[in-house]
């Protein structure tokens, strides 16, 4: 039985999350040995830059074709501050701004229809008090999920990415389910759409089980991890916050040395998605060696969005587009002074 699940297409992860030049890690220590470099720990070689944990100090990453910007910035929710989160409208508001890719969340209703939602109650979005799983979609069709704008509704699925096709935006599909009937939709919604949806369209999930099954009944979908499977963001984790600290601790240890060495290369991940917070130089750089790319959840900061952008060149996934004509020049001139070619 074959475990590892083939690796997509390239064109396509090229499609979706644009170019990517080869990685140079540049610190304050060269690597002197460039064309049969013994640091394989961090794969040098011709142009590349050696890692010391000494020279922490100006340290940043240069990456030596990227000259294409536009999947840097991923409306969150089709940036949810600016219109009414997973919304159709959230959606074409993202196109009209020249946002290329938004993310959305899908649940499962009642009877078993895939909806864009992020929590488990409605409460919160609708002022009803019910779970998204009780309700039918003949009822939740019917309810309003905005104030400011009148008459939206909560869409299916199907709506959702036949309005990124149409606008010609990408999208990330985020799984809040286990369920075997969303996996399956999923899988049947790409390849229905499959002449646009696999150079366009992404899943991820916190749900490992998830990805894996989802990429092997089609190895062509992309899907991005967002994050460590044990992180309090996550699932799993909360159902075992108050029992076995200690062997949480170890599981979770268990897990990072899984998440580096196992999971991405077992399920064939093409990007990850990780808290703002836990991103750093190193980090991102042994990642992209993997041959993984790396967005930062969730930014609205613009400090923060000019750092990820300008030092750290890692895009992002924001609530908000409103700051983003100011932080988009500015690091697209700071990557073209830096370039290497």
């Amino acid at each position: 039985m074959e475990f590892r699940i083939p690796l997509p297409k390239r064109k396509h992860v090229e499609e979706i999350f644009g170019m990517e030049g080869k990685p140079v890690l540049v610190g304050n220590d060269t690597c002197h040995e460039e064309s049969a470099c013994q640091c394989h720990a961090h794969h040098c070689g011709p142009g590349y830059k050696k890692f010391s944990r000494r020279s922490s100090i100006n340290r940043s990453l240069v990456f030596s074709s990227n000259k294409d910007y536009s999947h840097f910035v991923i409306g969150h929710r089709g940036a949810g501050l600016n219109a009414p989160e997973n919304s159709i409208s959230a959606i074409k508001k993202c196109a009209a701004r020249g946002c290329k890719m938004v993310e959305f969340d899908v649940s499962l209703t009642k009877d078993l229809v895939p909806v864009l939602f992020h929590d488990d109650n409605l409460l919160r979005i609708t002022g009803v008090d019910r779970s998204i799983s009780e309700i039918s979609w003949d009822e939740l069709k019917r309810i309003d999920i905005s104030d400011k704008y009148p008459g939206e509704r909560v869409p299916t699925l199907e709506e959702a990415v036949e309005a990124c096709l149409a606008l010609g935006l990408k999208f990330i599909i985020d799984i809040k389910d286990e369920n075997e009937k969303l996996i399956e939709a999923i899988v049947n919604i790409f390849q229905r759409h499959k002449d646009r949806a696999y150079a366009k369209g992404v899943v991820s999930s916190f749900y490992f089980r998830v990805l894996y099954k989802i990429r092997a009944r089609d190895p062509n979908i992309l899907v991005a991890w967002p994050g460590d499977l044990f992180s309090t963001h996550c699932p799993q984790f909360t159902r075992m916050v108050t029992t076995l600290r200690m062997l949480v601790a170890l599981m979770y240890a268990v897990n990072d040395l899984a998440m580096n060495y196992i999971y991405w290369w077992m399920i064939g991940l093409s990007a990850i998605l990780v808290h703002k917070d836990a991103l750093n130089v190193e980090l991102v750089h042994r990642l992209r060696q993997r041959g993984l790319r790396v967005y930062a959840w969730t930014v609205n900061c613009p400090v923060e969005k000019q750092y990820l952008l300008n030092k750290l060149q890692v895009g992002y996934l924001t609530d908000t587009l409103d700051a983003e004509h100011s932080a988009l020049p500015a690091a697209e001139k700071w990557l073209c002074n830096n370039n290497e070619s």
